[in-house]
């Protein structure tokens, strides 16, 4: 037992000696178990970032919010004309859009934790988050259009 190398992990004990063959498979487990780990690291990386992103937007949404529900109150029983004069203005206009944008943002780092964490089915789950996504983006796309037609409405 000179030269040999001995390693326990979780689930079994290795003996190793100082042989070509039997180095190799030491060697190889080693890099797998190193993989595994840059991989959860990237991972928890990713969560961290994740984390941050959607406390950010939580603390744009407390002003933006207030606004919002200024501007909306405001004209909540006024004629169309006076609520379309309102929201062309640009101020108005662009919290209006950034509530709505960054409330979808917000919506859509919620609603991914909550499938990643209650959908077990890797098919199910991948398909749900690309078909929130794309529901995201499309009314992403239809916000910004509405919006922007709004603000060139003719009066």
């Amino acid at each position: 037992m000179g030269s040999e190398v001995f390693i326990c992990s979780s689930h079994s004990y290795h003996i190793f000696n100082n042989s070509y063959s039997s180095n190799r498979s030491f060697y190889s487990m080693i890099f797998r178990s190193l993989k595994g780990l840059r991989g959860q690291s990237h991972k928890g990386v990713e969560s961290t970032n994740h984390w941050i992103i959607q406390r950010f937007t939580s603390i744009l949404l407390i002003p933006l919010s207030i606004l919002f529900v200024v501007n909306f109150v405001r004209v909540f029983d006024k004629p169309f004309i006076e609520v379309l004069k309102t929201f062309q203005h640009p101020v108005n206009n662009l919290v209006a859009l950034l509530f709505i944008l960054i409330s979808l943002w917000h919506y859509r780092q919620g609603i991914e934790v909550v499938i990643e964490d209650y959908v077990h089915d890797l098919g199910k789950r991948n398909l749900t988050l690309r078909l929130i996504g794309i529901m995201c983006w499309f009314l992403v796309i239809v916000v910004i259009f509405s919006f922007v037609t709004i603000y060139r409405m003719e009066i």
